[in-house]
């Protein structure tokens, strides 16, 4: 075992490691201890898609954009299918819009969704810069 001042440099800096551990610790203890309140009548979201709440008679809806430039069109349709897949399992077609935004015409309508593409014109040019 050697011993000398870099010895004890080394074991206050192993010592030091364990300090985090503390800390992460008492946030597990908190989580455990004192879970988050959850009102006991909080209406299911379903159960609120059923009853209305968030159907026709809400002019809200949720926009879900993909900005991109276009230059991989395979990757674009793969997230457009995704999303779609996952707005159309959790939600009314009422009550999302599909967008897609990007420099390079994709061709979307081939994938048969109901996606809206915007074109941005090669004119634009972003007041940052880019």
């Amino acid at each position: 075992v050697p011993e000398g001042p870099a010895s004890d440099v080394l074991q206050v800096l192993t010592c030091l490691l364990y300090i985090p551990a503390l800390a992460l610790g008492m946030g597990l203890l908190g989580m455990v201890l004192y879970p988050p309140v959850m009102d006991p009548d909080a209406v299911p979201i379903q159960l609120q898609l059923q009853q209305g709440r968030l159907a026709g008679d809400n002019p809200f809806r949720l926009v879900f954009r993909i900005v991109t430039r276009g230059n991989s069109p395979k990757l674009v349709h793969a997230n457009v299918r995704y999303a779609y897949d996952v707005l159309e399992s959790c939600l009314p077609r009422d009550r999302w819009l599909l967008e897609v935004a990007n420099d390079i015409p994709l061709k979307l309508d081939s994938l048969g969704l109901p996606v809206h593409e915007l074109l941005v014109p090669e004119s634009y040019k972003p007041p940052g810069g880019c």
